[in-house]
């Protein structure tokens, strides 16, 4: 076992305390109307299609539904500690949430008439997001220790950089691309040096990914240039280019592809300039060929793995559309012609071009960089 003393602590602390206060800041707003609750008495009652009210309109799938009555402790917002009675109405929709005695619920409300009416939108998930993320944060620590304390660390740094400086800036109508390679060069340069020191192979990283990064915004200019593609290839994209037409979306869908491919890009990186230093310790006097020849050989090897990481993510997130398309079809060129397949289909094929050139130039750098130490 080893001890952890308080500077190490303290990252983790802070993270976790991160956490909370986003928690908290979720649960007391009050100029959200939404609230956690806790179920404390279910009653179920089978009706017939025609005991519908009018709120229920069209939305019966068969004859008979189930309506349930619950009693509901709220346990934040302004009326902390208030009891309501909530309907929740089952249809057999694969929307409906059945609910039973002791769940935490998340409810939303509106105010009819001067009073708040509540309802329930979803089961309450984040306590328990906490406790996984709390338990992988500890076993981060357990395992990697010190190291594991600066990954924590450069993944707070990430997430704020995203969140406070690019969605922002993508709000105001900055270029998208511009605000992402930027974005990409300030997490490159911030986490890197964090997590291995100022070293040369730090430096090498950060040149290497830097360089992958152009390339694929490269790419991406001239994709966006030749296609036709808008950017509004998903229903989520639609909706919120209702509300702010004046945004570049065709710019916001390859800045975001950018983003996505910049993890797969530092990993490439890193590995084959921590690979190469290692070469470099072990024999000294290898020449600038050779060691760009292993750095290149190492890129291969990783180049498999991280093409189909890149791949299966993208497919991974839309696969419930292609499980639709799949089962009604489709013919594979209609399929192939529809945006958002377009989409992932330059996404990943954008991403794995950035991953490829971080590879040259990742071993050409190093190459050239552990010459000139050696020379000197």
């Amino acid at each position: 076992m080893f001890n952890l003393s308080l500077k190490k602590i303290f990252p983790f602390v802070f993270i976790y305390s991160f956490i909370l206060f986003s928690h908290n800041c979720l649960a007391f707003n009050e100029e959200i109307i939404s609230a956690k609750g806790i179920i404390l008495e279910v009653e179920t009652i089978t009706k017939s299609a025609e005991e519908a009210d009018l709120r229920m309109n069209d939305s019966i799938l068969s004859d008979y539904y189930e309506e349930q009555k619950l009693k509901v402790k709220i346990l934040s917002n302004r009326d902390k500690g208030k009891i309501v009675n909530i309907i929740n109405d089952l249809n057999q929709n694969p929307f409906d949430i059945k609910i039973k005695k002791g769940d935490k619920v998340f409810l939303y409300g509106n105010s009819i008439n001067g009073e708040m009416k509540y309802y329930v939108r979803d089961f309450w998930h984040l306590d328990s997001l906490i406790f996984w993320i709390t338990l992988f944060f500890i076993l981060v620590i357990l395992l990697g220790k010190s190291q594991g304390l600066k990954s924590l660390l450069t993944l707070v740094i990430s997430l704020f950089i995203i969140f406070a400086i690019y969605i922002p800036l993508i709000l105001k109508g900055v270029n998208p691309i511009q605000v992402a390679i930027l974005i990409s060069l300030a997490v490159s340069c911030l986490t890197l040096p964090i997590i291995h020191g100022f070293s040369l192979k730090a430096a090498i990283s950060i040149i290497g990914t830097v360089g992958g990064i152009f390339v694929a915004s490269f790419f991406s200019f001239l994709v966006s240039y030749f296609s036709h593609l808008n950017g509004l290839g998903t229903e989520d994209m639609r909706l919120f280019a209702a509300s702010n037409s004046d945004l570049n979306f065709r710019g916001i869908l390859f800045s975001g592809i950018i983003i996505g491919a910049l993890g797969a890009i530092m990993d490439v990186a890193v590995s084959i300039s921590s690979g190469l230093q290692e070469i470099k310790q072990h024999k000294p006097t290898i020449c600038f060929k050779e060691l760009v020849i292993s750095g290149m050989n190492i890129g291969k090897d990783i180049m498999g793995s991280m093409l189909n990481t890149l791949i299966f993510a993208y497919i991974g997130t839309s696969i419930a559309v292609v499980l639709i398309i799949s089962q009604n079809k489709t013919g594979i060129m209609e399929f192939l012609n529809y945006d958002f397949v377009a989409e992932e289909i330059i996404r990943s094929i954008v991403g794995s071009i950035g991953l490829l050139a971080a590879i040259p130039i990742t071993a050409i750098t190093a190459g050239l960089m552990h010459k000139l130490i050696t020379k000197k």
